[in-house]
């Protein structure tokens, strides 16, 4: 068995993303600062974003005949 090295870097970047979305807003006289609502969102749409990438990619992609990590001698 191998391990799924690319479902770990896709796992991390979704991590972080969803990480940082989630972090507490820090609020100045009861209104949230713009800064951090901007990158709240471009967090949400860039992981939304990614994940229909990548249900697009998993059902459009040719399978490899052989894969990078198994050598066959």
């Amino acid at each position: 068995m191998c391990p799924d090295i690319f479902g770990s870097i896709g796992g991390f970047i979704f991590g972080a993303l969803i990480g940082i979305s989630m972090l507490p807003i820090k609020m100045v006289n009861n209104l949230p600062v713009r800064k951090e609502r901007i990158l709240f969102w471009f967090t949400v749409i860039t992981s939304i974003g990614l994940y229909v990438l990548f249900i697009v990619l998993f059902f459009t992609v040719k399978k490899p005949q052989l894969f990078w990590y198994y050598n066959n001698k």
